[in-house]
């Protein structure tokens, strides 16, 4: 048996530690690299075959101001959600209509709201 100095085993030790630090630091990087791609898919959509990036919009004051609703015991709804999300939250509209500017209104009589959407895309909601 081939006995080891004691200096020859201390740097096997380094080397073991060091590569177990650089393994985690590279786990760290790919997790943080992922939850940025996460992030990255609320703003980047894919509509009729092409990519579009859509611009991070400020809330402000929120609801206050009629930027995000509140749905009992389902979620919230946010400027930019799709027509998919907002039926699959809220169900089938009582009835849609369009407006003179272009959009697409959702109405919910129960309610007591006006989905209002651009190209499939929530842009505000009313309260009436």
């Amino acid at each position: 048996m081939v006995k080891m100095s004691p200096l020859l085993l201390h740097c096997y030790a380094l080397i073991a530690r060091r590569s177990q630090i650089i393994i985690v630091g590279i786990v760290v990087f790919v997790l943080i690299f992922l939850s940025g791609c996460a992030d990255l898919r609320r703003y980047v959509a894919a509509d009729r075959g092409f990519v579009s990036l859509r611009a991070k919009q400020e809330f402000g004051l929120g609801q206050e101001q009629n930027n995000y609703y509140v749905i009992e015991g389902n979620g919230t709804l946010y400027p930019g959600d799709t027509t998919h999300r907002v039926s699959a939250l809220l169900g089938r509209p009582d009835s849609i209509s369009s407006s003179f500017e272009g959009y697409e209104i959702w109405t919910y009589e129960l309610k007591k709201i006006k989905i209002y959407f651009d190209q499939g895309y929530l842009k505000h909601i009313r309260e009436f």
